[in-house]
């Protein structure tokens, strides 16, 4: 299949089934800015992510190679934390590098091109180290998660998604993985108690346009100087790129919180367990003795 016929694919893989995953930030961010800022914590919010994403394409127009290898890393522990069921780094590594290394190993030349559109000679020039260091590297990360990995459907998924990313073309294969496998597992991680998943895409629908209308408009500032293809790939892993950075420092952020209020919640369970001992000791020791049993 032909880049050209890929992309359409990409683009209802990565705007219809990816945008909504992430168009949700703004729940996690009002969980961690509202109790500090009040009423103000959507300007808060929006402020900070938009700045955080404007900032990573800024650093595309300055240094487009250091953007992309940067963006790959940020993308290989994002699938990989959200991905390997165990969580260890190195199933982490192994899960979220299949993309860009077998997609290297197997598509060379169309991964190129790809880079190329990118970041142009020095975002192509990422692939020779991506299909032979890069490669080996993978390839220990994945013989050790197969070895550590408990639970077989991680397992599968490794050897499933490495499949996929070796048969197919690099931005079909792409798209299957991103809005067959990952995006409904995110979605899923994000229902709330007794929510639907209707209810949940009505949440996400106002900064989902909101965010495929910024790439609609990159796209026709892009396309002023550059071919549609290379335009429309540019668009497309730019904006994942820029709304990566932001989104992925919400969830480490809220991450911490949790994690941090964890030993303090259970020093209040412990609490309030000593708190009603005394009362349960008195309770016992109050109660009335069993009457003696037989005759006078």
């Amino acid at each position: 299949m032909s880049l050209a016929a890929q992309l359409p694919l990409l683009g209802l893989a990565v705007f219809v089934g990816g945008t909504p995953h992430g168009a949700l930030d703004h729940r996690v961010a009002r969980g961690l800015l509202e109790p500090v800022l009040g009423r103000g914590w959507l300007g808060a919010f929006l402020l900070l992510y938009l700045t955080a994403a404007g900032a990573m394409l800024l650093w595309w127009l300055a240094a487009p190679g250091p953007a992309l290898a940067a963006f790959l890393i940020l993308a290989t522990v994002h699938f990989g934390s959200h991905d390997s069921p165990s969580g260890a780094p190195v199933a982490v590594l192994a899960r979220g590098a299949i993309p860009p290394i077998a997609a290297a190993a197997a598509h060379r030349e169309e991964l190129t091109t790809i880079f190329g559109w990118l970041a142009g000679e020095q975002g192509a020039a990422l692939v020779p180290w991506l299909a032979g260091p890069g490669l080996i590297v993978w390839l220990c990360a994945a013989v050790v998660t197969l070895a550590i990995e408990r639970e077989a459907i991680g397992r599968l998924e490794l050897i499933g998604v490495t499949a996929l990313f070796l048969f197919l073309p690099p931005l079909l294969a792409f798209a299957a993985y991103f809005a067959l496998l990952h995006s409904p597992r995110a979605l899923r991680s994000s229902l709330l108690p007794g929510e639907t998943v209707p209810q949940l895409l009505k949440a996400a629908l106002p900064f989902s346009v909101a965010a495929v209308a910024l790439a609609a408009l990159g796209y026709g500032l892009l396309r002023q100087e550059l071919a549609a293809d290379a335009a429309f790939v540019r668009t497309v892993f730019w904006w994942l790129a820029a709304l990566t950075v932001p989104h992925m420092g919400l969830h480490l952020l809220n991450a911490r919180r949790a994690a941090q209020a964890a030993p303090q919640t259970t020093k209040k369970s412990a609490a309030v367990k000593l708190r009603s001992l005394p009362a349960t000791v008195a309770n016992s020791s109050c109660a009335a003795p069993p009457a003696p049993s037989g005759s006078k």
